[in-house]
């Protein structure tokens, strides 16, 4: 203690001053070159999450569709669709499928149609429809889904705008 009255006492606070300043910015800058890479990629995961599920309302609107214009004799319903970057939504006759390649490892969250980068999942279509060929629709874009029957139910797609 009596040191420190010493040290004090001979006027050298602005140096001790200095020597706090310097330690608090030398700690400053570690936590920021540990926080940037961890709000990155806790971004990256966020954005993905979403588009797969936002992908996943998409399909189920989609079927929910086909199912319920397969009770009726004809008629329309129209769904508006998202398909984010780097995803693939495939739709057949008897079937709708999403491909997206995510940028983090998704075995440990639980998602059925997650491995590894890739997510996925398939519906079938609980009525057959007349779609001959696959509609491919690729993202980033924005797609009106148009679920028709007269007298066969088919599903067309137009793509309505990019992101």
């Amino acid at each position: 203690m009596a040191y420190i009255k010493k040290f004090l006492a001979k006027n050298e606070k602005g140096q001790l001053s200095i020597e706090f300043i310097l330690i608090l910015a030398v700690v400053l800058i570690l936590l920021q070159i540990m926080i940037i890479p961890m709000r990155d990629t806790a971004e990256s995961t966020l954005n993905s999450l979403t588009s797969v599920s936002y992908l996943d309302a998409d399909i189920t609107k989609i079927s929910s569709a086909v199912k319920n214009l397969g009770t009726m004799s004809e008629g329309r319903l129209f769904v508006e669709v998202y398909v984010p970057e780097d995803a693939t939504l495939l739709i057949t006759n008897n079937k709708i499928r999403f491909d997206i390649i995510v940028d983090f490892n998704t075995t440990s969250l639980g998602y059925a149609g997650c491995e590894e980068l890739n997510c996925h999942k398939e519906m079938n279509f609980a009525i057959q429809t007349s779609n001959t060929e696959t509609q491919t629709l690729n993202g980033p874009a924005k797609y009106l889904i148009t679920v028709e029957k007269n007298p066969d139910l088919i599903i067309l797609s137009d793509k309505i705008g990019e992101n």
